[in-house]
């Protein structure tokens, strides 16, 4: 019996290996990860959206090793959806190559198939991309998380 588990176990893997070498984009891994930067009396949590829980456990990774944050809200939402805001955040730009320590800063990741962008929004830009991410969302919780943290940085 555990040595049949073993061997479909071999097979799924290599299946999903197959999968992840043909390129198909349902399997490449998108993400957007929304980290607050800036100093805080107290913490605000960051958000992580993509189509799987695989990226949004790279978020929660990427977080804690950027700047510490292990309390991230994780959210896995439709392929549509998250295309639709990695979009949006591939059209802004970085306000600063390092990320000041003011309050509502926001390190924005984001994560598309094999490349990684990072931008860095003072607390005004911030406050506008997450209007426009929230503007864009048709998932209720996730609209909810980002208006709440715009309501919380804005200026």
């Amino acid at each position: 019996m555990k040595k049949r588990r073993l061997a479909a176990i071999a097979i799924l893997d290599l299946l999903v290996g197959i999968g992840f070498a043909q390129g198909s984009d349902s399997r490449r891994v998108h993400a957007i990860c929304i980290e607050h930067a800036g100093d805080s009396d107290k913490p605000l949590a960051g958000i992580a959206i993509s189509s799987s829980g695989f990226g949004t456990g790279l978020c929660r990774k990427d977080s804690d090793a950027r700047v510490g944050l292990t309390n991230v809200w994780e959210h896995v939402v439709d392929l549509k959806l998250v295309l639709r805001l990695v979009a949006i955040v591939g059209g802004i730009s970085s306000d600063a190559d390092e990320h000041p320590h003011e309050f509502g800063t926001l390190i924005v990741v984001v994560i598309d198939g094999d490349s990684k962008r990072v931008v860095v929004l003072n607390r005004s830009h911030a406050a506008l991309l997450l209007r426009s991410l929230k503007e864009s969302c048709t998932d209720q919780p996730l609209r909810s998380r980002l208006d709440n943290l715009q309501s919380r940085i804005a200026p």
